[in-house]
Parts: C-alpha cells; sequence; structure tokens
C-alpha cells in the first residue's frame, strides 16, 4: 500500500494559483499523454450520470469529472494532459440535470484506484480497486 499523500503546502499551491494567474491560456499539468477511462457499475443504478472523483490536486486534474455514457452498461472519460499518476474514486449523481459533485443524495464506489500509468485505455468494475488493462 502507498503512504499517504498531502495536498501542496500553502506556498506550493500560491505559486501555483500565481502561475496561472500570470498565463491563464496555460495548462497547470504540461503533460500530453491521453488516458481514457472506462467505469461499469457493480449494478445499474439508473443514475443519469457517473463522476470520476480525484483526489483535489493532487494530481493536477483536481475534483469530479463528468463521465459520458458508453455502451452496454460502461461509462467513459477521457482525460486529456493526463498525469502519470492520478487516484479516486466514482460516484453517481441522481439529478439529470445537477453536475453539482456535492450532490447529498449520491452514491460513492468507494473502492479507491491509482492508476500508475498501466495503459492508455483502462477499465475499472465497481467496487473493484483492480485496473484492468482489457475490458474484463
Amino acid at each position: 500500500m502507498r503512504d499517504a499523500v498531502y495536498g501542496p503546502s500553502y506556498d506550493e499551491f500560491r505559486d501555483i494559483i500565481a502561475t496561472y494567474l500570470d498565463n491563464p491560456n496555460q495548462s497547470p499539468n504540461p503533460n500530453t499523454k491521453v488516458v481514457e477511462l472506462y467505469y461499469k457499475p457493480i449494478a445499474i443504478s439508473g443514475a443519469p450520470g457517473y463522476y470520476f472523483h480525484t483526489w483535489l490536486g493532487l494530481d493536477g486534474l483536481g475534483g469530479a469529472i463528468g463521465m459520458e455514457e458508453d455502451q452496454d452498461g460502461w461509462w467513459k472519460l477521457t482525460i486529456p494532459s493526463a498525469p502519470d499518476e492520478f487516484r479516486g474514486v466514482f460516484r453517481d449523481r441522481n439529478d439529470p440535470d445537477d453536475w453539482e459533485w456535492q450532490d447529498d443524495s449520491a452514491n460513492w464506489d468507494g473502492a479507491g484506484r491509482d492508476y500508475l500509468s498501466q495503459a492508455d485505455v483502462v477499465y475499472v468494475l465497481g467496487e473493484d480497486s483492480t485496473i484492468y488493462t482489457s475490458k474484463p
């Protein structure tokens, strides 16, 4: 198991914000890798959508990212400029018109997933922390 990782210090965070304000069109994440992340919930809940919720700011992604419905119960997220490593969990959203990630009625799939550059296309099953490199 990996050691706990904490966010940037106050000074590091201040520098990140200052750099962004000086260069608002430049991504704070210089990576050019594109990762396609597929998620299949353990049961079709009828939820109108899903999020991939990353650990805020620790990986350059930050926050909850909405996923698109794919096919056969799979949900897809394309991550442009993906970092080499990132971590997150999945959750549904119950209101089809509300993409606010702090929806109190949402269901969390609490199995944390660690992406460690396994492949450019990866698959995850509900409540399973394994990152698959081919569709299971």
